[in-house]
Order: structure tokens, then C-alpha cells, then sequence
């Protein structure tokens, strides 16, 4: 917590999902497990970066080089950058992280849902809608 948190002063946390979801095209579930595109994230965090206090953008995913090369000019801190060597469970500290942030967005998955769940500091949370294609702002605890 300490390395991450000595990077800046606002904690902005991103999960991106990848994988997995690659085994529902073309079924009736990929309305359910459907792969948000990078392009909302950036959105978001290009309205975000320039009026939030010295952020750090820290991101999780189950395919973290291909997501943070995605999201390069934010220079994204992983848990490859904070833990030497990387734990065997590397998905812990990820959930973890991702429970510390001042500020969440997640994929569309349980992981991060139930991160966000866990995070009792976050100003904002933001998931995505595919039919709205964006994120939108919710409540952990009333979604």
C-alpha cells in the first residue's frame, strides 16, 4: 500500500477483463459477460486526469500487459510494479488495490464488483453499460 500510495495522491483504479469472455461470442450470454472497450475507460479518465490531485492510475486485469500498454500515456502501476517477486496469488493484492482506491472502474465482472463492495474511501465508482455504451456512475451497495 505504502509504494502505491507514495506515487501520487489520488488512487484511481481500473479493471479491465479480457480473457474469459472471449468464450461467449457469438452465444445469448455475451449480453451478459460482454468485453467493455478500452475506449470508455480512456474516456473517462481523459475528463478525470487533469482535475483530480496527483493521480496515479493503478489497473488489474487478467491480461495485465495487453491492458497496460492499452493505457500507456497514464503510465498504469500494476502489482508486477509493487510486489518483487510476484506473489503466487497475484489476484489477491489486484483485489485488494482495487478495495484502497479513491476512485473505481471496473469491468464487468464479480472480481471487481465485489471490490468495489469492500471499498469504503471511493468518491466515485464507474461500470459499464453495453447498451449505453459508457461508463456510468453506481452504488456498490445499491446495484
Amino acid at each position: 500500500m505504502a509504494n502505491l500510495f507514495s506515487r501520487g495522491k489520488t488512487i484511481i483504479g481500473l479493471h479491465i477483463r479480457r480473457g474469459d469472455y472471449n468464450d461467449y461470442k457469438g452465444t445469448n450470454k455475451q449480453v451478459f459477460f460482454f468485453i467493455a472497450p478500452s475506449a470508455w475507460y480512456k474516456s473517462w479518465l481523459s475528463s478525470i486526469w487533469s482535475i483530480v490531485p496527483d493521480p496515479v492510475l493503478f489497473m488489474a486485469s487478467d491480461e495485465i500487459d495487453v491492458a497496460a500498454s492499452e493505457f500507456s500515456e497514464y503510465h498504469p502501476v500494476t502489482v508486477q510494479d509493487l510486489y518483487s517477486p510476484l506473489p503466487d496469488n497475484y489476484f489477491y493484492p489486484d483485489f485488494y488495490l482495487l478495495s484502497q482506491c479513491d476512485m473505481l472502474a471496473i469491468s464487468n465482472s464479480t472480481f471487481s464488483f465485489a471490490a468495489s463492495m469492500l471499498n469504503n474511501k471511493a468518491k466515485s465508482f464507474l461500470r459499464p453499460v453495453l447498451h449505453l455504451k459508457r461508463l456510468i456512475p453506481y452504488d456498490p451497495w445499491a446495484s
